[in-house]
């Protein structure tokens, strides 16, 4: 069998072979109209494929340089006003994240504790904190202040304790204790609005890296507080499932 030859390997794809002298220049995308407005990110763009960022990054001309230009055209069209809209808009929209989460920890058996220590808070915890984060990664400049994603996330959390109280009081419960009540609307809400502010700061982390740096949003910045929120919240479900179980206190 003959050896197979060099010029067949994946290593001499053109931008991976060595070259002598001078790299050439990179291609470069057309040139926009002065007037145009470029709404999607920089890194949907064909330009940012991995060959054309194996020649970009040779010349010094990487996808950083779009994406910071991208930064700066997005936040001159997002002044204040127009921010806060988006926010108002991303607190509303927290609502039905919230809903779609708040339906974790039906039917309360030994089956579900896995579902009520681990899976339960990790889902809720991240759609109470979805719309935020989903617009750091998309449309970072839709923010201009770390107190708006604070809010966010905290309505997040607030809707999202509303929602699950309504349904423990009205429907997992019949006739509930008032002992009950006092408990799910004081505990139990400043719970999930606390890990929700535990939460918002890995999502500020995210986005205060990538105006301090002009780079794209490194979401595992926020693992750590989104870690920590899930942790509080999983044992907080654990304690409170053992203690129903061998005193039930309601």
């Amino acid at each position: 069998m003959s050896r197979r030859r060099v010029h067949d390997s994946v290593f001499d794809e053109p931008h991976m072979r060595a070259t002598v002298g001078p790299v050439p220049p990179a291609p470069q995308p057309p040139a926009e109209p002065a007037d145009a407005i470029r709404s999607e990110s920089p890194l949907d763009s064909i330009w940012n494929e991995p060959a054309m960022a194996v020649q970009n990054a040779a010349t010094g001309s990487g996808a950083d340089a779009p994406y910071a230009r991208w930064l700066v055209e997005g936040r001159a069209r997002y002044g204040w006003g127009r921010s806060w809209l988006v926010t108002l808009g991303l607190m509303l929209a927290a609502g039905p994240l919230a809903l779609l989460s708040a339906f974790w920890g039906a039917g309360q058996t030994w089956f579900s504790v896995l579902a009520l220590t681990v899976f339960g808070p990790l889902v809720e915890e991240m759609g109470k904190i979805m719309a935020a984060l989903v617009t750091v990664e998309k449309w970072p400049f839709a923010f201009r202040s770390a107190w708006q994603i604070i809010v966010c996330c905290a309505m997040g959390g607030a809707v999202f304790a509303v929602i699950e109280n309504l349904l423990y009081l009205h429907v997992y419960v019949r006739e509930p204790s008032a002992e009950l009540i006092y408990w799910r609307w004081t505990v139990c809400t400043a719970l999930h609005v606390g890990c929700s502010l535990i939460a918002a700061w890995g999502v500020v982390h995210v986005w205060k890296d990538v105006w301090q740096h002009h780079r794209p949003p490194r979401v595992e910045l926020g693992y750590p507080f989104w870690m920590t929120a899930i942790v509080i919240h999983g044992v907080y479900n654990a304690f409170a499932l053992m203690f129903e179980m061998l005193v039930s206190p309601f």
